[in-house]
C-alpha cells in the first residue's frame, strides 16, 4: 500500500505503471477540508491550511478511465475508513 497525494494524472499514471491498481479519491468542499486542516494544524500536523489553495490549484480530478473509488470527506472518519478498506479488499 502506498500513500500519495496523486494530484496530477501523470502521478497517478506512474503509480499504475508501477503496479498500483487501486486509488482512493477523497473529495469534498474546500471549506470542510480547510476547517479540518486548521484543527489538525493546531495539533502540530505538517500540512498547513495555508497550503490548501495551492494543492487545489494543482489538482487534476481523475478521468472516467481512471480506476478510483471516490470517498466524500463529509463522511465520518470511521465511515471513510470502512469504505476505503472495503474498496481495497474488493477484487
Amino acid at each position: 500500500m502506498v500513500a500519495c497525494s496523486g494530484l496530477r494524472r501523470s502521478h497517478r499514471d506512474r503509480l499504475r505503471a508501477s503496479g498500483i491498481e487501486r486509488a482512493l479519491w477523497l473529495t469534498g468542499d474546500a471549506a470542510v477540508i480547510r476547517a479540518r486542516l486548521v484543527a489538525r494544524e493546531a495539533e502540530g500536523h505538517f500540512m498547513k491550511a495555508s497550503m490548501l489553495d495551492s494543492q487545489l490549484a494543482a489538482l487534476e480530478a481523475p478521468g472516467p478511465d481512471e480506476p478510483v473509488t471516490v470517498l466524500d470527506v463529509t463522511l465520518t472518519p470511521e465511515e471513510i475508513v470502512e469504505r476505503a478498506v472495503a474498496a481495497v479488499r474488493t477484487p
